[in-house]
């Protein structure tokens, strides 16, 4: 008894020491799931917060972006000096906030550097930046300012948002009305056959019409992209031959011009809003008795009237124009002097129309409209769709009046002006004969001619 009593009370005491143990244990491991579960809620809450910081600071630049543009739009047209001021100020408070936010960094030491690629190291050296800018709220909320202005600045200069837009719809109108090269063979081959059963006299003026650019596709591959290209060495009838050369244009000049097949099948037609106002066939301007050429010229006058008193400004002459818009203009110009394909016209009309949108001049209104004269001549030396011929001139007396719009068109102008027009109508009714509208176009050949007397009238009392 008296050997094994200290011996029994040890060993109640390891039981007892173990129990306890066994209970601390538990409870450190109760207490490091705790842990854990509020380290991993702490880390969930601060990746919200970090993504909710990073959605913030991208709409904030965003915002601050599209209000830059449209400041710096407003500004350019005036104020000056706001076009190269603007990117000067802005660049140099950025370069200013970089400066400052890496005065403070550290170097890496050689070993470092060493052990580092260049893309590494630049990264690297990115995402210190990053770092330190952070740290000083003045100064990242100036490098954010600074990035989304000059950021601002840039698509109003270049209209990025416009070019884009425009870009994505030609591309989406190429994408849905794309054909096959097979189904474009089949396409053509029926309007061939068509066209030779329904016209011998066409079929045979396009026996002359030859490919001079043959060797050329064949290492080009021009042939699979546009077409063949078509120039023509025929002759024309006395009365067309006079006809052309009562334009601005000769027969050699029609005839360097190339045009491939696919433009001269084409047929285009004017909208109904256009042909009203061409045609005076519209709600606002309309001729209920076209045997009475004195209600066709009175019609006229009135429309003319309420054409000038828009009062139009140029506002492609005014500073503000940025000047890459004005070198636009100028080497569409000097492109057209070479222009040797109905493409390439169609190109430059298409940069001069652009500019018009945003910049509008009644000197690039008078280009766009000698453009479209040039096009039906050269569709009509080629015989080409008469409904294209039709369109093309239609285009061309909707610019004319549109350059009479203009405030400082001065009523000489105006009366010279209307006898362009007029003749355009006459040309509408020798080249569309078979043409509904060409009995139309005489009676308003002579509607816009008596316009015209009546304007240069009124300029002959102001001389006196």
């Amino acid at each position: 008894m008296l050997h094994h009593g200290p011996e029994t009370e040890r060993l109640f005491r390891a039981e007892e020491w173990e129990s306890k143990l066994k209970i601390a244990e538990q409870k450190g491991y109760a207490d490091g799931v705790k842990d854990e579960r509020r380290r991993a809620a702490r880390e969930r809450r601060k990746n919200v917060k970090q993504k909710r910081e990073t959605f913030l600071l991208i709409l904030l630049f965003i915002s601050i972006t599209i209000g830059a543009r449209w400041v710096y739009m407003f500004a350019t047209r005036h104020i000056k000096f706001i076009d190269g001021g603007w990117f000067g100020a802005w660049l140099l408070f950025l370069i200013s906030s970089i400066f400052k936010a890496c005065t403070g960094d550290k170097e890496l030491s050689k070993e470092t550097r060493g052990n580092r690629s260049a893309f590494r190291a630049v990264l690297s050296g990115i995402c210190e930046f990053w770092k330190d800018i952070r740290k000083n709220n003045k100064l990242f909320f100036m490098f954010i300012l600074c990035t989304a202005c000059l950021t601002g600045g840039t698509l109003g200069k270049f209209e990025v948002l416009e070019r884009t837009v425009s870009a994505t719809s030609k591309f989406g109108d190429v994408w849905i009305h794309y054909e096959s090269k097979e189904l474009k063979d089949t396409n053509n081959d029926k309007e061939s056959e068509r066209s030779r059963e329904g016209n011998e006299t066409k079929e045979s003026d396009r026996s002359d019409v030859v490919d001079h650019k043959t060797e050329t596709d064949q290492t080009t591959g021009t042939n699979e992209l546009n077409g063949s290209m078509l120039v023509s060495n025929k002759s024309l009838a006395n009365e067309s031959v006079a006809f052309i050369e009562k334009s601005d244009y000769s027969v050699n000049a029609l005839r360097r011009i190339e045009i491939s097949e696919d433009e001269l099948a084409k047929t285009l037609y004017l909208s109904s809003e256009e042909y009203g106002f061409v045609f005076l066939t519209g709600e606002e301007y309309a001729v209920e008795d076209w045997e009475s050429q004195e209600e066709i010229n009175d019609t006229v006058l009135q429309m003319i009237e309420n054409i000038r008193e828009k009062r139009k400004d140029n506002i492609f002459d005014d500073e503000t124009t940025p000047q890459y818009v004005k070198d636009e203009i100028n080497n569409a110009s000097k492109d057209e002097k070479n222009a040797s394909s109905f493409m390439e016209i169609e190109r430059i009309q298409q940069i001069r129309a652009d500019v018009y949108k945003n910049y509008p001049k009644k000197g690039i209104a008078n280009l766009i409209a000698n453009s479209e004269q040039l096009k039906a001549l050269v569709l009509y030396y080629y015989s080409a769709q008469p409904q294209t011929i039709l369109y093309h001139y239609g285009q061309s007396i909707l610019w004319e009046n549109e350059y009479l719009r203009y405030a400082d068109t001065l009523d000489a102008e105006v009366s010279k002006r209307l006898y362009k027009i007029a003749r355009r109508y006459e040309d509408i009714a020798f080249a569309c004969k078979d043409c509904t509208e060409s009995v139309k176009a005489k009676k308003l050949q002579i509607a816009y001619e008596n316009a015209a007397e009546e304007y240069r009238g009124v300029t002959d009392e102001e001389d006196r």
